[in-house]
């Protein structure tokens, strides 16, 4: 385990129900995540952190500060961050975060009809690989 992060996240493949994702945040909110690993590795979860999929007004925020998002494998679909078509977010923000041995970092959805318009209006990748 990471000793720089304050929680560790896992999930075991013997869960009862599998999970499509760790967190998801909703419309017209703030999710942040500081000082975590998110380690997809016992589980056939797809995504760490997924949007709503239901078309909703309203913009929600995303701040990973210091976090590892580490062994998301899964090949069907799956990503670390995955944003539903249809959703917004005015700020994703990723500073001191590594994405690390996983089949895909992040998902955009876009609108498919208009030219270079994707689900958020502020992408920041700080220091992040």
């Amino acid at each position: 385990m990471d000793q720089k992060k304050d929680f560790y996240f896992n999930l075991k493949k013997d869960t009862e129900t599998s999970l499509g994702y760790f967190f998801r945040i909703n419309v017209a909110s703030k999710m942040t995540l500081k000082n975590v690993l998110i380690d997809g590795e016992n589980s056939n979860t797809k995504h760490a952190i997924v949007s709503t999929d239901i078309n909703e007004s309203g913009l929600c925020n995303l701040f990973v500060e210091n976090v590892t998002f580490i062994n998301f494998k899964n090949t069907n679909g799956g990503s670390i961050f995955k944003t539903f078509n249809g959703t917004k977010a005015d700020t994703l923000s990723f500073t001191n975060t590594q994405f690390e041995e996983s089949y895909r970092g992040l998902n955009l959805s876009y609108d498919k009809g208009v030219l270079w318009s994707y689900n958020s209006k502020i992408i920041t990748l700080d220091n992040s690989a």
